[in-house]
């Protein structure tokens, strides 16, 4: 039997990033914990009910599914300020199965390491057999879309040097050639995830808005009269 209280206390330390440059960085943490979350009430829908799926090895590969990061900047081959700047590769994937199996061991039953492991590193096969990557890889795609979106958006464009002003100009760009559309209809597998996802997307509209309002100053430029406001879209 595992203890689920130790499994997510191990995860936690093990994936909140520290160093001597600063506090220590929970960003992955919360984001692989939010993961797992989804990951956990996606296996609940009425349409998993006949899945065998192994809840201690869903858990597992969910919150371990981006671990190769943290072994990447721990050997630093990587600024902790790059975690999570890309997609996750299939070399990350792998270093996340050995981070997972060397910290779990005795934590969780043996087979239910190997589904843990064996799902971590299917993530990126679409026709993979696993069905706890494929709830893994729903439950961090809908982690990517919406607000929550806009947040790795935001934090890949600081790595970058971006401004704000040019993440804004990005996400313009991605609505233009519906990226997102397509991420949501090729990207998530379950209908019920893609549902949720389209409404997370469709909360992004007015955020959006309001932020290049507020970006421009275009709100306060208002308050001089409309050909003030519409001098300075035009700045």
């Amino acid at each position: 039997m595992a203890d689920h209280d130790q499994l997510i206390s191990q995860a936690r330390l093990d994936l909140t990033l520290s160093g001597t440059d600063g506090p220590d960085d929970p960003t992955l943490w919360e984001h692989s914990f939010r993961v797992m979350l989804n990951a956990e009430m996606i296996a609940q829908l009425p349409a998993m009910s006949a899945e065998p799926i192994d809840r201690y090895a869903l858990q597992a590969a969910a919150l371990y599914h981006e671990a190769g990061w943290v072994v990447q900047v721990t050997s630093r081959q990587m600024r902790r300020r790059e975690v999570l700047s890309r997609p996750t590769s299939d070399v990350q994937h792998e270093l996340a199965v050995g981070m997972m199996a060397s910290s779990l061991q005795g934590v969780l039953p043996a087979r239910s390491l190997q589904r843990a492991c064996d799902a971590i590193r299917s993530l990126n096969d679409r026709h993979g057999e696993t069905i706890e990557a494929h709830i893994v890889s729903d439950a961090d795609n809908l982690d990517q879309i919406g607000p929550l979106g806009f947040l790795h958006g935001l934090r890949r464009g600081m790595v970058m040097g971006r401004e704000l002003a040019q993440v804004l100009e990005t996400w313009q760009r991605q609505q233009e050639y519906r990226y997102w559309e397509a991420r949501i209809r090729d990207g998530i597998r379950f209908k019920a995830v893609r549902d949720l996802a389209w409404k997370r997307l469709e909360a992004m509209g007015p955020f959006m808005e309001a932020l290049a309002e507020h970006v421009g100053a275009h709100d306060v430029a208002a308050l001089c009269g409309e050909p003030a406001a519409e001098a300075r879209k035009g700045s």
